[in-house]
């Protein structure tokens, strides 16, 4: 499973109207971020809710990794975020 987070003093510091923006544009979308993680704490988070064998990754490893073709092009928005993509397998 691969997902993209944000860490808590990111997702909840109002000063951040860039992230505050990203924030409405998602809620738009019908995803809203009700959560973020601690800084440093990913691991901790994902293996006291069951995953196991959790592997932090940053979008330039998980592009490398996973992502060597063209990706394909349907339409739909890319949403890119820079504050922490995570990998785990369940």
């Amino acid at each position: 499973m691969i997902f993209d987070y944000f860490y808590n003093e990111i997702l909840r510091d109002p000063k951040r109207t860039e992230v505050q923006a990203m924030l409405r544009t998602a809620r738009a979308f019908g995803e809203d971020y009700t959560f973020g993680i601690d800084r440093g704490q990913v691991e901790a988070f994902l293996t006291q809710r069951g995953f196991r064998d959790v592997t932090d990754m940053t979008m330039e490893e998980i592009k490398r990794v996973y992502f060597t073709g063209r990706m394909p092009t349907d339409g739909q928005q890319q949403h890119r975020h820079r504050n922490g993509p995570g990998w785990i397998r369940m």
